[in-house]
Parts: C-alpha cells; sequence; structure tokens
C-alpha cells in the first residue's frame, strides 16, 4: 500500500512495491489476469488488458473490490477534460469490469472530433455534438 506523508512542507509517498494480481475484464473473450505494483491504478490496468473490446464501454468501467464496486469511471471525463477523480490504486484481487456500451453515434462532418461516440442513457443528441465540438 501507499500512504503520503507530510515532512517539513515536502510530500512524500511511501510505498512497498510489492506485487499483487487484478482482473482486468473488457469482454467475454478478454479476460486478462495481470500482475501490478502497489502504485497501479485502475487507468493502467484497462492499459495492460489492451483496453474495451471493440463493444466495450468507455463511460461505464467500474472497478470491484470485495464484491463491491469502488469506483465507476467514465473515460470520456478524462480524454475531454484530464480529470481523474476517479482512477483508483488498485490491490490484490481487484476487478475492472468494463460493461457493454449501450447507445452509440457516429458523428462526422463539420466538427473538431469526427468520431463513433457512446452515449449515456441520459444524453441528447446536442451533448454528443458538443463532445464532438460542433
Amino acid at each position: 500500500m501507499a500512504e503520503m506523508m507530510q515532512i517539513h512542507g515536502w510530500m512524500y509517498l511511501l510505498a512497498s512495491f510489492e506485487q499483487f494480481k487484478c482482473l482486468c475484464w473488457a469482454s467475454k473473450k478478454t479476460r486478462r489476469v495481470c500482475r501490478f505494483s502497489s502504485l497501479s491504478t485502475s487507468f493502467l490496468a484497462l492499459y495492460a488488458a489492451g483496453g474495451p473490446s471493440i463493444n466495450g464501454s468507455l463511460r461505464s468501467i467500474d472497478v470491484m473490490r470485495n464484491n463491491k464496486c469502488i469506483s465507476t469511471i467514465d473515460f470520456y471525463d478524462y480524454l475531454l477534460r484530464g480529470e481523474k477523480s476517479k482512477d483508483v490504486w488498485l490491490q490484490d484481487g481487484d476487478i475492472v469490469f468494463v460493461k457493454p456500451a449501450i447507445k452509440k453515434l457516429g458523428v462526422a462532418g463539420f466538427v473538431l472530433r469526427p468520431a463513433i461516440y457512446e452515449l449515456k442513457e441520459s444524453e441528447t443528441l446536442g451533448d454528443i455534438l458538443h463532445i464532438a465540438g460542433a
């Protein structure tokens, strides 16, 4: 585990570098048990597992610990705003579970970021056009 400590105004990160296993479950075909150090995060686990499959969600990724969801990641927050508050340090036995994408929409033409976007249940076409940079 890692611990933050402040000494004479300086912040120090104290950590042991033991390794542990984490299950990265992106789809029925992409299930990987990966080894990580105690400083590894859920974003690193997604990268190590090869990311979500083509049908996997970037908007609903659960980090499970002791059969409880400790964080739900919307990767668009990170991609569009650099927001990493939902990224958590992993522990032995954690599961990073990528749910299937529910709704997708392709946006092309006069936008800054033409792509296929995933919609949350509450989002509208206007929300996605805003994300795409229309």
